[in-house]
């Protein structure tokens, strides 16, 4: 990952390697960011989707459940 862009739903859901459900689970509670455009439509940054990789260790499946967005290891 390299370039800050919007991505899609599905799209950021490949890549934390999980399910469009966990993803949009997860961001009902709070643990991944992302832009709600419209009443379903959610956009997420690449550069956001990184550092949340890079300061967590996501295992991929639907029972993933990682740390809270900002805690410290």
């Amino acid at each position: 990952m390299s370039e800050n862009f919007a991505m899609t739903t599905m799209q950021a859901a490949n890549e934390l390697h999980v399910s469009i459900g966990t993803l949009l689970r997860w961001v009902h509670e709070g643990k991944v960011p992302a832009c709600k455009i419209g009443d379903r439509k959610y956009l997420f940054s690449r550069k956001a989707l990184e550092n949340l990789l890079s300061n967590q260790s996501l295992i991929s499946g639907s029972n993933t459940q990682p740390p809270a967005a900002g805690a410290v290891n």
